[in-house]
């Protein structure tokens, strides 16, 4: 029964007036059997940790439609949250169990199509001036991980082209992380890490290239000739490549993803790295180190950036590379230095990436067009594909000729910012 004084602004009672029982309806329904034990786990320290385990079967309604809830929950009730991932990972090795980060009032909301499972941006890290390089890590290793754990849905999903974006984000992010401590991480540490980030990278690879095709390349074509067939025609091949794209991203589902979710949670958990790594080093401010890092990067960029007016193609790419693995750097330690010194230089740097970003959008598209051709030759639509698939390529290629000159002066800007991290006397604070 609704109960309008138990709202306790007078503004929504008004706006609300008399309600009766019969004008309020589920927007879904949950029916779960929740059945519950608690285990003592063997924790990575020897201490007895205990976790509840709570088993939901059952399914949720939303107008006609169902969905079924089979979830194992676990909750630390005591002891260390690495012990929470050693019993995931034995619960693992005996079942095919995924993480699933939707709750279930999300599901159901996206069951009755109130709502849909979006990307999110990874929210900015404030590092604490004066934090620990260990604790830098933990920080910087958990946002990787939550980043893409908050677009693992939406990457399922595949309705919206921002989850799969943000997820290579998050994987890209923490590359750059391994990069920039790896004289301080085993190199066993840094393998791994890094192989398995590179493959989830490459795998959502041509979901992210068809995704901005469609979207931003194709999409300026087509609003100037909206009329033009062959464009139609090739928005319908390019679709279709999409969703094979997004089929291979369903690999997330499988068992092997789950498991390298859970051996990077234990290994955050337990801050594994201190078992190999110089504890003077984690030990010590980050803002000491982190000015060391950045002048490597920064270095490096201008090396790749020498003679920029007449950089290759190639070589644009590979500056762009190298400036990717300077940005993440600079927003995760930015903190640890004044922000008015910092804000110049970092948006100097985002302006550059992002138009050679664009740049880059051009290559790929003309790599993903020849591709296709090649699938459409014994189609009957192949005449209409390659007229179209010209059209966008000469298009894209002259407003990249247009945009070399502005490239060049956000080249200049970004040569001529004061790295943020560098002390008065041009030294790394």
């Amino acid at each position: 029964m609704p109960s309008l004084p138990l709202a306790s602004d007078a503004s929504v009672r008004d706006a609300v007036g008399p309600l009766g029982p019969a004008e309020l309806a589920p927007v879904f329904c949950t029916d779960v059997l929740r059945r519950t034990a608690r285990v003592e786990v063997a924790a990575p320290d020897h201490r007895a940790a205990v976790v509840e385990l709570a088993l939901d079967s059952g399914e949720i309604e939303a107008q006609g439609k169902r969905d079924t809830v089979s979830e194992l929950e676990l909750e630390m009730i005591e002891g260390p949250a690495s012990a929470l991932y050693e019993l995931a990972i034995a619960l693992q090795a005996s079942a095919s169990f995924r993480i699933q980060t939707a709750s279930k009032a999300m599901r159901g909301y996206v069951l009755a199509g109130a709502e849909k499972y979006s990307g999110h941006k990874a929210p900015a890290l404030a590092l604490d001036p004066g934090i620990s390089v260990n604790d830098a890590l933990i920080a910087m290793f958990r946002a990787c991980a939550d980043h893409c754990a908050a677009n693992h849905d939406a990457v399922l999903d595949g309705n919206d082209p921002e989850g799969v974006h943000q997820f290579r984000v998050a994987l890209r992010r923490l590359r750059s992380v391994l990069s920039a401590f790896q004289s301080v991480l085993s190199t066993v540490d840094l393998e791994w890490l890094d192989r398995e980030a590179k493959l989830l990278i490459d795998l959502l690879g041509p979901a992210r290239d068809w995704d901005v095709f469609i979207a931003e390349t194709l999409a300026a074509v087509r609003e100037a000739r909206p009329d033009d067939k062959t464009l139609a025609c090739l928005a319908a091949a390019a679709g279709t490549q999409r969703g094979r794209a997004y089929e291979r991203a369903q690999t997330l589902r499988d068992p092997e993803f789950t498991t390298f979710l859970l051996r990077f949670g234990r290994w955050i958990e337990t801050a594994a790295w201190r078992e190999t790594a110089d504890h003077a080093v984690l030990d010590q401010p980050l803002a000491g180190l982190a000015g060391r890092l950045l002048d490597q990067r920064h270095e490096r960029v201008l090396k790749r950036g020498r003679g920029f007016e007449n950089l290759s193609d190639s070589r644009l790419h590979r500056l762009r590379i190298v400036l990717k693995k300077l940005r993440y750097p600079c927003e995760f330690f930015a903190g640890q230095f004044p922000e008015s010194k910092s804000n110049p230089y970092v948006r100097a740097l985002r302006g550059l990436q992002s138009d050679l970003g664009r740049l880059n959008d051009a290559a790929v598209a003309e790599q993903r067009l020849t591709a296709l051709l090649r699938d459409h030759r014994k189609n009957g639509d192949l005449g209409a594909i390659s007229v179209a698939a010209g059209l966008v390529i000469g298009w894209h290629a002259r407003a990249c000729e247009a945009s070399r000159v502005r490239l060049a002066e956000d080249w200049h800007v970004f040569a001529a910012a004061k790295p943020f991290w560098r002390a008065p006397d041009g030294s790394a604070e």
